[in-house]
Parts: structure tokens; C-alpha cells; sequence
């Protein structure tokens, strides 16, 4: 089909790909057969997914048309999913390139002047300062929010060593700047935790740590190509309840899990809990095995519903859902925890993690999380072993 024949990016002769940034270890391009011959297609990510050509304007008006469809049909967010490498430049990284940006620009214009309620998250698996570039420079609007990132492998690395020190560091020096953007705060999704975050936050052996916690929670941890052609970890691929549960028993597991949870639930920004945090899942071994890739331990599928309302309603599953829902009925029922309102992380020992939310009026509510399995004294009080205390203004 001719009107297609253009839409797809492929392979210059003589262009120089040797600086393009991947996220894979898979090779960039991938031959497909056409009816002119074999052509290289590009891949970022794998065979089955070729990335569109959005220097052609037929593209860029085909993908406005689905954001306006999703929106015609009720959608509230749109996630912009990997949006850092649409736009491709041979000789450059063809990461987060300035004509990204500006088609980003073009589509929250269109959307302001026809569903302005609608919301555009950009989900970038990069280092912090790359991430939050997608809210813009303040003259003309980007994304209204960005996957926060760095928080769930902070966390976790926080609740392997015991030490609050680096995420407290990292987030008291967050700052929104640009006005009517805020974070999307996330510990888990059908991906696993990405690693790239913490780099320039954390030191570097964390992420071996963080690795070799994975394992030991029967995840994988999967690899990217690094700058020298070495694979990297990229991404860990495990439920969270599995990395909260590694070495520790059902109630402490609990009690990890939904500590992590509130800490997720204070933070300044929008929450988004996924399905199986929600519901305590554990890795899916067997689907593992059926597909061979790692991202399956965190993709269970729920075919027998009666069988996961009764777990729902008794047993471990039972104890994790309604702690979480709990967290969460708390969090909706107080107006500090609104995303516009500021935040204070407190100084407190190395062990425990605590955040001040600030309403417009009145006092603060605050949320204190004790990483360790020992009871740590703070203020005129104690905190039991990975134990939360949520003080509500309600």
C-alpha cells in the first residue's frame, strides 16, 4: 500500500547509528521482506514492535487521530509510552531529541483546545534530570505528569539496607517548577523496576544489590546494552510483593509491603497502585516458563475469579488487599494529600522514612515507615518493626 510505504523508520545507507541509546540488547534494525525487497526496519525494542517514521506528517496526523480517539471515548490519561525515543537522527543518541518535545507540544495543544480535562503522562525509564524534561520549560506546555521513576527502586533499596538516607536526600530535593504538572508515583507495573533511575542518586553497587535481592525473590533481572557494548541491568523483573517478602516472613512481608505502599501514597504527585500490588501476587513461575520472558513473572493472569474472591476475603491475599485499600481510603479522605500541596521530608533516623503534607489551611498530616525490623524510637514516641504510622488531620 503506497499510502504506508513511508511510515516506518528504516535504515539510511552510510548513516552512523553507533551513538543511538538502546534499551535492549536486541539488535536496532530487523529485515522484513516487502514487495521492493528487504528493507531494515528499525527496532528499539524488539522484532515485534517497529517504530513509526514521525518525520513523515501522515504519521504524526495517524497517531493524533488515536490520542483524539481515546479521548472522544473517555479517556482521563494517556500514558506516552517509551516517548523518549520517537524521533530518530542518525549520528545523535535519537533519544529525547528536541523534536520529540515539540510533537509532544503539538499533541497537548490539540487536546487542550478540544478535551482539556485529558491528561498526557510520559513514561521515560531515564535519570531523573532526562525524566522530568517532559513537564517543559514553562513557555509552552508539555506533559501534566511523568512516571516518577526513581522512587520505587529508592524504596526498595531503602528497605534492603535498613537506610532511609538516599531517598530522604532525593526526595527533599524534589521541586515542581513548572505550574500544573506534579509526579506519577509508582512502585510497580506490568514492566518491572527499572534500574537507570539511579544513576547519579545512588551508588552504584546499589544496583547489584538491588540485582542480587531479585534473584533471591525468584525474579530475573534483565540487561540493556551499556555505552562499550556490555550488557547492563536494565530492569527487574518481579512482583513487589515478592521483593518486600525475600527472606522475611508472611507478616513482615505484609507489613514491608504495605509500609512501601505509604510511602507512595504521602509523596507529592498522583498514585497508581498496580493490579498485582493491589492484590499481593506472587511471581508466576509457570507462565515464565511457558513464554520465556522475564517481564511474565509480573503479568499473572486472573482467569479463576471465583477462586480470587474467596483469597480476597481470606488468607494472605486477603491482608494485603485490605491494608492497601485502607492506605488508600485514608489518603482520599484528607485534602493535604492533594497533589498540589507542598511537602516536608523530616529529619528523622536513618531507619525510618517520614513525610509532612501541608494543606492549604490547618494542621499537617504526616506519614512515618520504619524500614527495619527493629523498634526505633523518634519524637517523644517509637515505631514498631516495619511498622507505619499515618497521623490524619481527620
Amino acid at each position: 500500500d503506497p499510502d504506508y510505504s513511508d511510515f516506518f523508520a528504516t535504515r539510511r545507507a552510510g548513516a552512523d547509528y553507533s551513538s543511538v541509546v538502546r534499551p535492549r540488547t536486541t539488535p536496532l534494525f530487523t529485515e522484513f521482506d516487502t514487495t521492493t525487497g528487504p528493507v531494515d526496519v528499525w527496532t528499539t525494542f524488539s522484532a515485534d514492535q517497529v517504530d513509526l517514521d514521525f518525520g513523515n506528517p501522515r504519521v504524526l496526523l495517524a497517531s493524533l487521530d488515536v490520542l483524539l480517539t481515546y479521548a472522544a471515548r473517555g479517556a482521563s490519561f494517556i500514558r506516552l509510552d517509551a516517548i523518549g525515543f520517537l524521533w530518530k537522527q542518525p549520528g545523535t543518541t535519537s533519544l529525547h531529541l528536541p523534536e520529540t518535545h515539540a510533537i509532544i507540544q503539538f499533541w497537548r495543544a490539540c487536546l487542550d483546545d478540544t478535551y482539556p480535562d485529558v491528561l498526557l503522562l510520559t513514561e521515560t525509564n531515564v535519570p531523573h534530570r532526562e525524566n522530568i524534561s517532559y513537564f517543559g520549560d514553562g513557555t509552552v506546555p508539555e506533559a501534566q505528569m511523568v512516571y516518577q521513576f526513581p522512587l520505587a527502586p529508592l524504596v526498595l533499596d531503602a528497605y534492603r539496607t535498613g537506610d532511609a538516607t538516599t531517598l530522604r536526600e532525593w526526595a527533599a530535593s524534589l521541586e515542581l517548577t513548572v505550574p500544573g504538572t506534579t509526579y506519577f508515583n509508582f512502585l510497580a507495573s506490568h514492566d518491572g523496576v527499572g534500574v537507570r533511575p539511579l544513576e547519579g542518586i545512588a551508588d552504584p553497587s546499589a544496583v547489584d544489590g538491588l540485582a542480587q535481592l531479585t534473584r533471591d525473590a525468584g525474579g530475573q533481572v534483565s540487561s540493556r546494552t551499556g555505552p562499550a557494548g556490555e550488557d547492563v541491568p536494565y530492569e527487574l523483573n518481579s512482583t513487589w510483593f515478592d521483593l518486600m517478602a525475600a527472606g522475611h516472613d508472611t507478616e513482615a512481608a505484609r507489613l514491608r509491603h504495605l509500609g512501601s505502599h505509604a510511602i507512595q501514597l504521602a509523596l507529592q504527585g498522583i498514585p497508581g497502585i498496580y493490579v498485582h500490588s493491589l492484590f499481593g501476587s506472587p511471581n508466576d513461575g509457570r507462565l515464565f516458563a511457558e513464554t520465556g520472558r522475564a517481564r511474565s513473572l509480573n503479568r499473572h493472569k486472573f482467569t479463576d475469579l471465583p477462586t480470587l474472591e474467596k483469597e480476597l476475603e481470606a488468607g494472605p491475599r486477603a491482608a494485603v488487599f485490605s491494608g492497601v485499600r485502607r492506605l488508600v481510603e485514608r489518603r482520599a479522605a484528607d485534602s493535604a494529600f492533594h497533589p498540589d500541596n507542598s511537602q516536608t521530608i523530616l529529619d528523622l533516623p536513618s531507619a525510618l522514612f517520614g513525610i509532612e503534607r501541608h494543606p492549604v489551611t490547618g494542621p499537617p498530616s504526616r506519614v512515618v515507615v520504619n524500614l527495619t525490623a527493629d523498634e526505633v524510637g523518634f519524637d517523644d514516641g517509637s515505631i514498631g518493626p516495619f511498622a507505619t504510622s499515618w497521623s490524619s488531620r481527620y
